[in-house]
C-alpha cells in the first residue's frame, strides 16, 4: 500500500504547480487547493481501508503505530498545530469561514487538516530515501513547465495572454503556472536542491540523459528564480544551496561539492552571457535597483507595516487568535493609515511572515504547538542523518533539509500557497519517515512504468493546461484532470507490480472499487463542483464588468444557490445588481435593483459580520437608495451604515473618505466635514479629504476657506485617487467667486490638462477669459472663451447652462469695445 500511497503523492507533486484555471474568479490558488483537497480525501480513505483490514490481520500494529507517533516530536508538533488550529477555528471571530477558507486564501481548517494528512501520509510512505526518489522527481519535473512559463514571460511570449504580470523597473517578473513572482519563486528554491540531487542520482547511475535533462532544469529554476526579482526567493535559493553544499561536504562527498560550485559558476557565466546577448543585463540591473531601493528607503516597504499592524493584533487574542484564515476580518481596525497607502488599498489576508501570522491567527497555544514542531524537527534531522549509513543517504537528507531551510527562510518574508506548503510537507514527512520510523533497507522503488507515467504526465499536463488557458476553452481542462486521475491510476497499478515483488497480490475488488468511488466522488465534490461555480461567476463578472448586468444576474443566481456559504459570491451579485441600477434610466426600476443589492449584502453580511469593505459597500449602496427614494429614516440609515463600517475600518481613508461624499451629496455639512477631518487626524497628507474641506466650505459660501483648502489639496498627496482635475475646476471657479479672473484662468487651464475629457474645465476657462476680459475692459480673448464654451457644449449637449453662458459672452462682447493695439513708435 505504500507504494499506492507514493504514487499518489507523486502523481499530485507533479500536478500541484502546473494546474491553473484562468476562467475561474481565482485563476490559481482556488484549483490547487482543490486539487489538495481531493487528494486528502483520497488519502484518508485509503487510510481507513488499510486501518481496517490491518485490525482484522494484525491488531497490534496500529498500536505500535500510535506509539510511534507519540514518541515522534515532529509528528506531535504537526497534531498539535492542528489542535490548536481547530480550537482557533471553533473561538476565532468567524468560525465557520475558518473552516472552509476565505476567497483568494483558502487557508482555514479544511486546508490545514489536507497539510497534515500529507505529512502522516508521506511520514507513512516512505521508510528510507530510495522511496522518495520519485516524489523528489515528480516535484522537479513539475518545476520544468512551471519555470519555462516564466521564460516565456519574461521574452514577452506569454501563452496566457489574459494574465496580468507585476513588474520591477519596467521589467516583467516571471510569474510562471503559480500566478504570482513570488510564489514561482519560493518553489523553485525549494525545488532547486531536489533537482541538483536529482542530476547527481543520474549522473551516479550513468543514466546521462536524465542527468542532462535535470542539470538544464537547474539552470532554468536559477534563472527565472532572478527573473522573478523577489528577495524573498533569492535569499532562499541562496541559502538552501549554501546548506546543500555544507551537507554534502559533511557526507564526505567533497568531490560533489567541487563539482556542484563549478556548475553554479558556469551557470552564472552562461547566464550572463546570455543576458548581455539579449540585451536583458539593462533591463534586470534596473529591476534589481527598484526591488533593493525599497530597503534603503525609511517607511516604503509595505511589510513593515502589516507586521506593525499584526503584532497589535497578537496581544488582543492572546491565546486562540483570530481564527485560521480570518486576519482580514480585523486587520483593517488595526492597520495605519500608512498601511493602506503602501499596499495598494488591499487588506492583508496574509502577514507575510508565517510566524507572525501563526501568532495572530493561533495565538499562544499555535506558538507553544510550533515550537515543539521546530524542536522535533531539528530532532528528526539529527536522527536521520545518524541513521544514514551510505553516503547517497546522507546527500538525500542534506537535500531534503536544504530544501526546508528554503522554505524557512522564504516564509520569513513571505506566506505558504498550496504548491509551496505540499512540498514542505512531504519533506518533512519522508524525513520523519526515515528518522523516525523502524528501520529497513528496502529498496522500495517504483517501477519504470511508473516513472514513464510521471513523465508522460508531466509534459501531456503541462501542455494541456497551457492549452486550456490559452485557448479559454472550459471542457480542456476537466478532460486533463480525468487523464490525470487515469494516467495515476496507471502509476498505482504500476508500484502494485514493481519489479521487486515476487507474488503481486491484486486487492480485493471491493476495496478496489471503494477506492476508485472515492476518487471519483473526492473529485467531484472538491474539484469540479467548485472550478464550475467559480467559472460561472467569472463569465457573470466579466459581463457586469462589460455593461450587462441583465446578463449576469441569472448567471450569479445559479452561483449562489448552489454556495450559498460564500460571501464573495453575494458580493458579487450585489455588485451586478448595483451597476444595472447604475445603467438604469427608469427611477423605480433603479429602487428595486439597488434594494436587491442592499439585501445581497446583508446575505454576506449575515456570513462575515465583520468584512469591512463589504459593509462600505453596503454604505454605499444605502446612498444610492437614499438619492433615489428619500425616506424619513434613510438619511439616518445612510449615516449608521458608514459608521458601522469605520468602526470596522477606522483607520483607512477610503471608508471616512466615502461617507463624507455622502454627507456631502444629502446636504449635512457639518457631518460631511466631521467625516472628513476624521480623515486627516489620522492622515494629514490625504489631499481628497482636504479637497472635501474645500467644497464643503464653497456651500457655505466661504469662498476665502476654500480657496486655502483646495490650494493645499492640490499640494497635498493624492495617493493615486481621482481627483486633482476636478479640484484645479473648482478652484477656477472659487477664484472667480473672489473676483480674481487671472488667477482663476491659471486653475481652468491646469483642470484642462488633466482632463481635456470633461467638460466642466473649458467653461471654467471660458468663463475666465469672459470676466478677464470685463475686468480689463476691452473684448481680449472673447474669440478664445467662446471655442472654449462651444467645446465644453459639444462635451456635454444634454446640460441646460451653456445657453446662459453663451448669453453672458454675447452681453459682455456687447458691452466692450474692441482692444486697442499699441501705437507703433514714432521715429
Amino acid at each position: 500500500m505504500s507504494r499506492l500511497i507514493c504514487g499518489l503523492l507523486a502523481g499530485y507533486l507533479l500536478l500541484s504547480p502546473l494546474l491553473f484555471w484562468g476562467l475561474a474568479l481565482e485563476s490559481y490558488e482556488f484549483s490547487k487547493v482543490a486539487l489538495l483537497r481531493a487528494l486528502a480525501a483520497l488519502l484518508i480513505v485509503i487510510g481507513i481501508l488499510v486501518g481496517i483490514r490491518t485490525l482484522r490481520t494484525q491488531p497490534g500494529v496500529l498500536r505500535a503505530g500510535w506509539r510511534g507517533v507519540v514518541r515522534d516530536p515532529l509528528a506531535l508538533g504537526i497534531l498539535a498545530l492542528l489542535g490548536s488550529a481547530a480550537s482557533s477555528t471553533y473561538f476565532g471571530v468567524n468560525p465557520a469561514l475558518s473552516l472552509r477558507g476565505v476567497h483568494s486564501s483558502w487557508f482555514g481548517f479544511t486546508t490545514l487538516a489536507a497539510y497534515g494528512v500529507l505529512f502522516f501520509a508521506t511520514r507513512a510512505a516512505v521508510r528510507a530515501p530510495s522511496q522518495s526518489f520519485p516524489l523528489l522527481a515528480a516535484a522537479a519535473i513539475a518545476a520544468g513547465p512551471a519555470a519555462l512559463h516564466g521564460l516565456f514571460q519574461v521574452l514577452g511570449m506569454d501563452p496566457v495572454p489574459h494574465q496580468a504580470l507585476h513588474t520591477a523597473g519596467g521589467t516583467v517578473r516571471a510569474a510562471g503556472t503559480l500566478g504570482n513572482a513570488i510564489f514561482l519563486g519560493g518553489y523553485l528554491a525549494m525545488a532547486a536542491p531536489a533537482i541538483a540531487f536529482l542530476s547527481w542520482l543520474a549522473w551516479q547511475g550513468r543514466h546521462r540523459a536524465a542527468g542532462i535533462v535535470f542539470f538544464g532544469l537547474f539552470w532554468l529554476s536559477t534563472i527565472i528564480v532572478l527573473a522573478t526579482f523577489s528577495r524573498g526567493a533569492w535569499g532562499a535559493f541562496a541559502i538552501g544551496i549554501a546548506i546543500l553544499l555544507l551537507g554534502w561536504w559533511r557526507a564526505g562527498a567533497t568531490r560533489m561539492v567541487r563539482i556542484t560550485l563549478l556548475a553554479l559558476g558556469a551557470i552564472g557565466i552562461a547566464t550572463l552571457v546570455l543576458a548581455v546577448a539579449t540585451g536583458y543585463l539593462g533591463p534586470f540591473v534596473s529591476g534589481v535597483e527598484v526591488r533593493f531601493a525599497k530597503l534603503l528607503q525609511t517607511g516604503t516597504e509595505a511589510r513593515l507595516f502589516i507586521w506593525s499592524a499584526v503584532l497589535r493584533i497578537v496581544p488582543d487574542f492572546p491565546w486562540f487568535g483570530v481564527g485560521p484564515d480570518a486576519l482580514g476580518f480585523v486587520y483593517p481596525q488595526y492597520a495605519g493609515p500608512e498601511a493602506w497607502t503602501f499596499t495598494g488599498g488591499r487588506t492583508a489576508m496574509r502577514a507575510h511572515n508565517e510566524v507572525l501570522h501563526l501568532a495572530a491567527t493561533q495565538g499562544g497555544l499555535g506558538l507553544g504547538a510550533l515550537a515543539l514542531a521546530g524542536w522535533g524537527l531539528l530532532r528528526t534531522v539529527r536522527l536521520a542523518w545518524l541513521r544514514s549509513r551510505e553516503p547517497i543517504e546522507r546527500m538525500w537528507v542534506a537535500a531534503v533539509v536544504a530544501g526546508i531551510a528554503a522554505f524557512a527562510a522564504y516564509s520569513m518574508l513571505g506566506f505558504t500557497v498550496v504548491s509551496i506548503g505540499s512540498l514542505f510537507c512531504v519533506y518533512i514527512g519522508a524525513l520523519s519517515g526515515f528518522g523516525s520510523g523502524p528501520e529497513t533497507r528496502e529498496r522500495d522503488e517504483l517501477s519504470r512504468s511508473a516513472l514513464l507515467a510521471i513523465w508522460l504526465g508531466a509534459g501531456f499536463l503541462g501542455s494541456l493546461v497551457f492549452a486550456a488557458n490559452s485557448l479559454r476553452s472550459q471542457w480542456l481542462l476537466p478532460t486533463g484532470l480525468y487523464v490525470a486521475v487515469l494516467l495515476i491510476a496507471i502509476l498505482a497499478a504500476s508500484t502494485a507490480v514493481s519489479s521487486n515483488a515476487t507474488r503481486p497480490r491484486c486487492p480485493a475488488a471491493w476495496r478496489v472499487a471503494a477506492v476508485g468511488a472515492c476518487m471519483g466522488a473526492a473529485l467531484y465534490a472538491f474539484v469540479f463542483v467548485p472550478l464550475r461555480v467559480q467559472t460561472l461567476c467569472r463569465g457573470a463578472v466579466d459581463l457586469t464588468e462589460a455593461g450587462r448586468p441583465d446578463l449576469a444576474l441569472p448567471i450569479l443566481e445559479r452561483v449562489v444557490a448552489q454556495e450559498p456559504h460564500n460571501p464573495t459570491y453575494w458580493r458579487r451579485y450585489a455588485a451586478a445588481y448595483a451597476k444595472g441600477a447604475e445603467l438604469e434610466p427608469d427611477r423605480e426600476r433603479k429602487r428595486q435593483k439597488l434594494v436587491q443589492a442592499r439585501d445581497a449584502l446583508l446575505r454576506a453580511l449575515e456570513i462575515a459580520p465583520r468584512e469591512a469593505w463589504a459593509q462600505l459597500s453596503l454604505a454605499r449602496v444605502e446612498s444610492a437608495l437614499s438619492s433615489v427614494a428619500p425616506e424619513e429614516d434613510n438619511r439616518e440609515r445612510v449615516f449608521a451604515a458608514f459608521d458601522r463600517a469605520l468602526t470596522l475600518a477606522p483607520t483607512q481613508p477610503p471608508f471616512a473618505l466615502d461617507a463624507a461624499r455622502a454627507a456631502l451629496a444629502l446636504g449635512d455639512l457639518d457631518r460631511a466635514s466631521g467625516y472628513a477631518r476624521h480623515n486627516l487626524e489620522r492622515l494629514p497628507s490625504f489631499a481628497p479629504s482636504r479637497f472635501l474641506l474645500g467644497k464643503i466650505a464653497m456651500e457655505r459660501r466661504e469662498f476665502e476657506t476654500a480657496a486655502f483648502e483646495i490650494e493645499a489639496a492640490l499640494g497635498a498627496n493624492w495617493y493615486g485617487q481621482d481627483g486633482r482635475g476636478r479640484a484645479w475646476t473648482d478652484l477656477a471657479y472659487v477664484r472667480l467667486q473672489l473676483g480674481r479672473p487671472d488667477a482663476a484662468l491659471e486653475a481652468a487651464l491646469e483642470a484642462v490638462a488633466a482632463r481635456p475629457e470633461a467638460a466642466d474645465p473649458y467653461r471654467a476657462k471660458g468663463i475666465a477669459l469672459v470676466e478677464s476680459a470685463r475686468k480689463r475692459g476691452c473684448q481680449a480673448r472673447l474669440n478664445e472663451a467662446q471655442t472654449a464654451l462651444l467645446h465644453a457644449r459639444r462635451l456635454a449637449p444634454r446640460q441646460r447652462r451653456w445657453s446662459g453662458d453663451l448669453a453672458r459672452l454675447a452681453q459682455v462682447a456687447s458691452e466692450l469695445p474692441p482692444c486697442q493695439s499699441p501705437s507703433a513708435p514714432t521715429m
